[in-house]
Formats: C-alpha cells, sequence, structure tokens
C-alpha cells in the first residue's frame, strides 16, 4: 500500500481542536497516545530510590507533543508532561515524558486503572480498553482517533483521486479496534496486514466522517482542498467538442458522435437501397435512430413493438450498418 506522511495543515487543524472537558473524551487521547506510540509503566528510580511513575510518548512534530502536555496535564493521575527533542536527522522526535517528577508508582497505576489500560487483577491491556469501545462511549471514537491520526497517521494511496487516511498500529488488537471505532462513526474502514506494523486503513468516501469526529468539518474540508488537485490530475483528460473535461461529459459526448455517425451510415444505406427493401425489424431500428437522434439505446429499444432490450436494438442496428459498402 503506497503511503505518505499526514500533511502539515492537516496536522495542525487537528491540534488546533479544543481540549476535551470530558474526562472520558481526556483518558480516551491520552489512551490513543500511549497505545500506538508511547508505554506508561513503574520503574525504579536511580540510585536505587523508591519507584516512581514512568511514561512517554514519541511524536514527531513539536506542535503534537505540546497537545499531548496540555491533555496530560488536565488528568490528575498524570500531572503533565515535559517535551523533549530526541535526536537528529531521519530519527529525530519529540518525547513527551508523562506524569509529574517524583510523582510516584501512584500516578502512572491511578492512570492505568481509571482509564482501563490495566484491569482490576493487574493485567495491561494491549488495545483498546474495553469501556472505550461500548456503545455508549461514542463520544470517545472521535477522541481515541484524534490521537492516531495526530501521532500514527498516514495518507493512504496518495497519488490516487480520493487519498484515504491509515493509521499504522503495533498489533492487531489495536488495529480492528480502531475499525470498530471508524464504523461506528459510519467510516468503512479495513485492517491491511503487513511485516512492520498492521494498518487500519479508512476508505475514500469515509475520510471526511473521521476527520469531522475528530477535529471538525473543518479538518474534513481542508482534506479535500489539500488533495483537490489530485482529482484534477487524475480524473480523464480527453477533450471534448465544448472543452469540458471529466468522465459523464467524456462519455456523453462519445454516445452523441456514435449517434451522429450512425445516422449518417443509416441514410446513405436508405438513399442507396430504399427503406422498404429492408427486413422489417432492421427498417424498424433505422427509422428509430433517425427519428430520435438524441436518445440512448436503451430508449430506443423501448420504442419498438414489441419493446426490445438494448442488446438486441444495437444488434439490429449492426446488420443494417452491414448493407453500407464504406463501412
Amino acid at each position: 500500500m503506497g503511503a505518505t506522511a499526514l500533511p502539515m495543515s492537516v496536522r495542525a487543524v487537528l491540534c488546533q481542536a479544543p481540549i476535551p472537558t470530558r474526562a472520558c473524551c481526556l483518558r480516551a487521547e491520552l489512551v490513543g497516545y500511549i497505545q500506538l506510540r508511547g508505554y506508561l509503566t513503574a520503574t525504579p528510580a536511580d540510585g536505587g530510590g523508591p519507584q516512581r511513575g514512568v511514561g512517554a510518548v514519541t511524536v514527531g512534530d513539536r506542535v503534537t507533543a505540546v497537545r499531548v502536555c496540555l491533555c496530560a496535564a488536565q488528568v490528575p493521575q498524570l500531572g503533565g508532561g515535559r517535551v523533549v527533542e530526541r535526536g537528529s536527522g531521519s530519527g529525530s522526535g519529540w518525547v513527551v515524558e508523562l506524569g509529574a517528577p517524583g510523582g510516584g508508582v501512584g500516578q502512572s497505576t491511578g492512570f492505568a486503572r481509571a482509564s482501563g489500560l490495566r484491569t482490576v487483577r493487574g493485567r495491561t491491556v494491549t488495545g483498546l480498553p474495553a469501556p472505550m469501545l461500548s456503545r455508549e462511549a461514542v463520544c470517545c471514537a472521535g477522541a481515541l482517533w484524534r490521537a492516531a491520526l495526530l501521532c500514527a497517521g498516514i495518507t493512504a494511496h496518495p497519488r490516487s483521486a480520493r487519498p484515504g487516511l491509515a493509521v499504522a498500529c503495533p498489533n492487531p488488537l489495536l488495529a480492528y479496534a480502531l475499525v470498530a471505532l471508524a464504523r461506528r462513526l459510519g467510516a468503512p474502514a479495513v485492517v491491511v496486514p503487513g511485516c512492520d506494523s498492521d494498518d487500519t486503513v479508512i476508505g475514500a468516501g469515509g475520510t471526511e466522517m473521521v476527520l469531522a469526529a475528530a477535529a471538525g468539518p473543518d479538518a474534513a474540508a481542508l482534506w479535500h482542498q489539500v488533495f483537490e488537485r489530485n482529482y484534477r490530475l487524475t480524473r480523464p483528460r480527453r477533450a471534448t467538442p465544448n472543452g469540458a473535461e471529466g468522465l459523464q461529459t467524456y462519455n456523453t459526448t462519445r454516445a452523441s458522435a456514435a449517434a451522429a455517425e450512425s445516422i449518417a451510415h443509416i441514410s446513405a444505406v436508405f438513399d442507396r437501397y430504399g427503406a422498404h427493401t429492408l427486413p422489417a425489424h432492421i427498417r424498424e431500428a433505422g427509422q428509430l435512430r433517425l427519428a430520435h437522434p438524441h436518445l440512448s439505446l436503451t430508449e430506443l429499444a423501448a420504442l419498438t413493438e414489441p419493446p426490445s432490450t438494448k442488446d438486441s436494438f444495437s444488434g439490429r442496428l449492426r446488420r443494417l450498418l452491414r448493407y453500407d459498402p464504406d463501412l
């Protein structure tokens, strides 16, 4: 599957979306960042001291990193974050260290249990928490998809007329969970297995729905503007008599040209041999074509006595045109 990075203009609109005010949506967005491009665990502090909560999210740009920090600052169990630039060149990125310094393992565990990343029995959830996938949590779908597009979103089939969205997931459980959320938003989605990751691909028809749920209608409109040039470059470009372009206009013009050519040959046959010398069903087909030059073959077939099919009518015209020696 051909794919490129998500356009920066679309990422900017996603980052400018308001920080969720509902606790469930806020936790859902943070869970999306952590499960796709981060971790949340408890490790010993340096020097053999007591354990402290450690969490981190790796993103590709500073704007997204700042948004992760703003979301983390609204969660009492995390208390904020710190943005750190990592490396340079192709391996560069931004790391958001979650949790207040010295917050202790209680902060990490508290958020993991409150968000559903850790079950009551202490097991870590690999995909997405079950409460966020329930039918009652419709508001969480947009927040989760916003996080997925910001930290792992790519453009699927960028050179096609209508590109789609895709998210590179580290495991199939996350991929199928995002598919379920996309379908809940009304967008068709499938999982495409890969070598290094499982991609959740949104079809072109559902891209606007997902973007509208993640960042509002402005994001969907911007997506259309960004890839409008692709549509102009990939649609049929054959010139037509009136100078218009497009598949529908081209097909209409081609049918009109074929009808005009057929009428010219039918007139030549009638003038050469006389209409009365031809078989009745063939003569009827020719007369209908001459009388109704703008009708389609299907409409002409309905006017015969008795009515016939389009294939039958076109066959009669072909047999009539065989009488023309110029063909």
